[in-house]
């Protein structure tokens, strides 16, 4: 090997080293656990279908977090739950009701009244704030909160604080974990019929009120779920029948034995179920037919003149 080629072996060598050296000293030190502390708060979201939902955002993690029954963020008694940490220590998501390691709850301290979960159907706001946010609101009690862009620190304004994005969030939410009922029609000669949404389940509840001249017997003696607006077969999604033997032959619909009110999907004795009736209830978003019938229906005709008759139609959401 000649000289030059090992003069240019050594320098290059030497440049690689100190290369390495280099890149080495410049790397970063790592800045903490929660890389997104020094965003502006944004983004709250609240878990849907469930009555103790997980609360996750966007902006690090935080020092406070409350929840108001109703439309308003305030240190009131609509509080339903406040938590706070020294420091910005509660880590996201937290799940309603459970107080994260190294909490305390303060929703007493402002007049609250702690739930351990939320209620269908009730409207909540909810509010994560930082540090420095919280320690200049803490003592305004029976101050509402409202987040306010055009602020860059707390500012009072009558009964209100406005807060920076820089330190706090908040979200108004319903809670919607079960199916709502609306356009409730009813149609036939036999009865009235309503629909009742329940706070627990996927099945209403069927109610009917005896209308048909002549009839004194409010129990009926078949009743049917169809998904749609008009009754069609293939769309039968439950139906019972009540079941008698007569000369060793079964009969059907011929005993009045169901009595108001219905939950859909529920069992009778005496009855036949020729459609089981889906686990999870009824879908979002579709149209239903509920009909019912007494003994003297010629379990053929489904018209507004069949005596013995009656059919109510619904749309869920």
């Amino acid at each position: 090997m000649n000289k030059e080629l090992r003069k240019l072996i050594l320098l290059l060598l030497a440049v690689f080293v100190i290369g390495c050296d280099s890149d080495d000293e410049g790397l970063a030190p790592y800045a903490g656990s929660d890389p997104d502390q020094a965003r502006d708060m944004s983004n709250i979201l609240v878990q849907q279908g469930s009555y103790r939902p997980n609360i996750t955002w966007v902006g690090g993690y935080a020092n406070v977090i409350g929840v108001n029954k109703g439309p308003k963020a305030a240190l009131d008694s609509t509080l339903i739950w406040l938590i706070h940490t020294n420091g910005n220590n509660i880590r996201f998501p937290v799940t309603f009701g459970t107080l994260p390691e190294g909490a305390e709850d303060l929703t007493a301290a402002y007049g609250g009244v702690k739930l351990d979960s939320l209620d269908e159907d009730f409207t909540y706001s909810y509010w994560v704030m930082k540090e420095d946010v919280w320690n200049q609101v803490s003592g305004q009690n029976g101050k509402h909160l409202q987040i306010d862009s055009a602020v860059t620190t707390v500012t009072v304004e009558a009964d209100t604080l406005l807060l920076p994005i820089s330190g706090a969030v908040n979200r108004t939410q319903a809670i919607d974990v079960f199916v709502n009922i609306m356009d409730v029609k009813t149609y036939g000669k036999l009865a009235d019929l309503n629909v009742i949404p329940t706070n627990n389940t996927n099945n209403p509840i069927i109610t009917w009120t005896i209308k048909e001249s002549g009839v004194t017997d409010s129990s009926i003696s078949a009743i049917g779920l169809v998904e749609g607006q008009q009754y069609q077969e293939i769309y039968v999604k439950w139906a019972a029948w009540s079941l008698e033997t007569v000369n060793g032959q079964p009969v059907y619909g011929r005993k009045n034995l169901i009595s108001s009110p219905v939950v859909i999907g529920q069992s009778f004795p005496e009855t036949r179920v020729f459609n089981e009736y889906t686990l999870g209830g009824l879908e979002r978003n579709k149209d239903y037919l509920v009909w019912i019938a007494n003994r003297i229906w010629n379990q053929s005709t489904r018209s507004r003149a069949a005596s013995g008759y009656a059919w109510v139609t619904f749309r869920t959401w």
